[in-house]
């Protein structure tokens, strides 16, 4: 019995590994979008794209995770390229009044 959990615990440590690369990525083409968003004047927040992703991710996603499950963990996904787009785009813009406003929907 404990060989076979160490042998899935490092498989799970693969699989998180894994998704630190894929989210680090995810984050990095954040920081481009965020920046293409500043020079064409377009918001950062879409939320008919996010949902668009979930609806997309759901129908993949198998019979492990839920949309609910989705929405929470992309929930955060989201946020967090949110934070890093509007990073670029006001590091993208000069002399940008009240830069230190955030201008983002508050979520609870």
């Amino acid at each position: 019995m404990e060989n076979r959990l160490k042998k899935i615990r490092q498989e799970i440590d693969k699989v998180d590994d894994e998704l630190i690369a894929r989210l680090t990525h995810r984050m990095q083409l954040a920081r481009k979008l965020g920046k293409l968003k500043a020079e064409n004047h377009l918001p950062i927040h879409d939320p008919e794209r996010e949902e668009f992703i979930i609806n997309r991710l759901s129908k993949a996603a198998g019979d492990y995770l839920t949309k609910d499950h989705l929405r929470k963990i992309y929930k955060t996904i989201f946020t967090i390229a949110q934070d890093i787009e509007y990073q670029e785009s006001n590091a993208s813009v000069i002399g940008v009044e009240n830069s230190s406003k955030d201008p983002r929907p508050k979520t609870q």
